[in-house]
């Protein structure tokens, strides 16, 4: 019967499993939100909730992780979510990560189309931002302590401040309220 799914084990087994799953980068709700069907960068989604004002999950990858719960937790509230992020990339002004320089002009034209979308979209009020802003300053895996960034990609505390304040600032200059989320917890392996 490969094996009785009321088991506790079985049912513990399935809810974990499914908890792993990674959730898709791009829906169509987010396509035809931001009225684009190729955006540049990796991840847009869209929970459309009817409301007038929208909350932007702004950022790299760990943005993608964190939009399941901010969507779940702001549709109980009556608010729309949407996910604008890219992957490996900081997301801030100035900042374009990369091991050479076509990787970072490939960044900074991602960058360049999620802010013109933050910036035009003026349902979006409140963004949260998420990197994963040790590992551009340090160039190490937060855990492990590995090197894993390319040479090129590592920038100073001092890089980051100015490009995240930057990233605030403008974003605020567009009626914008801000929040920096300083990291997800990561897990070794």
């Amino acid at each position: 019967n490969n094996g009785y799914e009321f088991r506790s084990s079985i049912v513990n087994y399935l809810n974990n499993k499914n908890e792993l799953l990674r959730t898709p980068a791009i829906d169509e709700a987010c396509l035809k939100y931001i009225k684009n069907d190729k955006p540049l960068f990796p991840y847009c989604r869209y929970s459309d909730f009817k409301s007038n004002e929208t909350i932007a999950v702004f950022g790299d990858s760990h943005a993608h992780v964190s939009f399941p719960g901010i969507a779940d937790q702001a549709g109980k509230n009556g608010k729309n979510v949407v996910l604008l992020a890219n992957s490996g990339c900081l997301p801030l002004l100035g900042m374009p990560a990369g091991d050479s320089e076509v990787s970072k002009k490939d960044c900074e034209s991602r960058i360049e189309q999620l802010f013109n979308i933050l910036k035009s979209k003026k349902d979006i009020k409140k963004v949260f931002i998420f990197t994963r802003g040790t590992a551009y300053v340090t160039n190490t895996e937060p855990l492990t302590g590995n090197k894993k960034l390319g040479s090129n990609a590592t920038i100073s505390f001092a890089d980051f401040g100015f490009g995240l304040q930057s990233t605030i600032n403008e974003l605020s200059l567009n009626g914008k309220q801000v929040f920096y989320v300083t990291e997800n917890p990561e897990l070794s392996y």
